[in-house]
Formats: structure tokens, C-alpha cells, sequence
């Protein structure tokens, strides 16, 4: 994995990116992915192979914590636990280490910035599971960042993807029937893990989506 430094400590943000399509270098575009809780942006690989052949560069980033990226202080951690305060300041200071790794790579790579009234260039921002905890605060914390930075975002980002977030990442509360076996307490405690590690990567087959009736799923 290949690392980028995002602030003036040596905080680092280790990703993966095969870089730019060679047939579209003037239009592709770039997707920046944060991973969720149990994987690594190693389960990106078989996508980041395919995605040249799109005109897509996937850059795939390890959040704090995770191999290769800078562990979390003891004061981050105590955040996790600690009051409401806390743990948005914790968020906060996770979105702007993001922000300042996007702009950087941006200013470090030289991807096509937005152009063709939108439709070609430009980057987008994706939260896969608990990733978009992180991509939510991201987008949220814009107006943080120097006005020089957010003239220079302007130009560039073009989307957030919100893919398949537990409510908890929506700051929303769980469903009545909502199911997961990490948190399942008749389960023993040696086998949680891989339980919730197949049903996290598993299909199912659902009812009529269309009737948007989560009594459905």
C-alpha cells in the first residue's frame, strides 16, 4: 500500500490506487473509497482492477487504525466512548485528516478536474457500511476548510455515494427487526465474528423492493 501524510504531525492515511486509465487521462474520473468496519480497502482490489476499463480510477483508503495508516491516540480512542461532544469532535477531526488527503493527492496526481458542464472528470467521495460514517462528516465539514480549499474542492467533487450504511452511520436507530450476529449475545462470543462476516458478505434474496417495506427485507 502506497501512503500519503494529511497534516503537519506525520498523521498518515495508507490507500491503494493502480492510477489513471490510459485510454481517457483527460476525462476519467476518481472515486475515493472508505472502507467499513470488519475489512480493510483491500476488498476493493477486484474493483479497483476492473475500474480502469470504465474510465474510473479507484482510490482506496485505509481509515486510522487500520494496516498502514497511523493509529488513533489514546485521547481518539476515549473519545469513542466518551460524551456526544467528544465523539463529534473525533469525527470531525477524522473528516478534515480526509478532506486534506484528497486535496492532496489531487495537487500530488493532477486528476482532470470537472469539465463538459459535469458529465466528465472530477472525484467522488463513497462510504461503503460504516465507511459512511466518516464520508457523512466529510461532506459535512466543508465549510471547515480554508476558503481557498473549498474554491479548490469546487472544482472537483462531483458526487457522495452512500452505500449500503447501517443506521447507525445515518445517526438513525435500529429497525424493530434489525439483526446482526456481532451483537447477538446467545451467540458465543468465539463465534460472532464469523457470523457477522458472512452475513455482511452475503446475498439474499429479498421481497417486492418496490414497495419500499422494510418488513420485506
Amino acid at each position: 500500500m502506497q501512503s500519503l501524510v494529511v497534516d503537519d504531525n506525520g498523521t498518515q492515511l495508507a490507500y491503494i490506487d493502480r492510477g489513471p486509465p490510459k485510454t481517457d487521462a483527460a476525462t476519467y474520473q476518481t472515486v475515493f473509497i472508505l472502507h467499513g468496519l470488519g475489512f480493510t480497502a483491500a476488498v476493493y482490489r477486484r474493483l479497483i482492477a476492473k475500474a480502469p476499463e470504465h474510465g474510473l480510477r479507484v482510490v482506496a483508503i485505509n481509515r486510522r487504525d487500520y494496516p498502514g495508516s497511523s493509529p488513533l491516540s489514546p485521547l481518539d480512542q476515549a473519545a469513542l466512548v466518551g460524551t456526544d461532544d467528544e465523539k463529534s469532535s473525533f469525527l470531525s477531526a477524522r473528516a478534515l485528516e480526509i478532506w486534506s488527503f484528497i486535496i492532496r493527492f489531487i495537487k500530488q496526481y493532477n486528476p482532470p478536474p470537472l469539465s463538459n458542464g459535469g458529465r466528465s472528470g472530477g472525484v467522488g467521495l463513497m462510504g461503503w457500511s460504516l465507511g459512511n460514517a466518516f464520508t457523512l462528516s466529510t461532506i459535512s465539514t466543508i465549510h471547515s476548510l480554508p476558503v481557498g480549499s473549498q474554491h479548490f474542492i469546487k472544482d472537483y467533487l462531483r458526487v457522495l455515494i452512500i452505500h449500503e450504511p447501517p443506521m447507525s452511520a445515518l445517526g438513525r436507530p435500529n429497525l424493530p427487526k434489525h439483526w446482526m450476529p456481532i451483537l447477538d449475545i446467545t451467540i458465543p462470543a468465539e463465534e460472532r465474528h464469523d457470523m457477522w462476516l458472512i452475513c455482511v458478505s452475503a446475498y439474499f434474496k429479498h421481497g417486492d423492493l418496490s414497495k419500499r417495506d422494510p418488513d420485506l427485507l
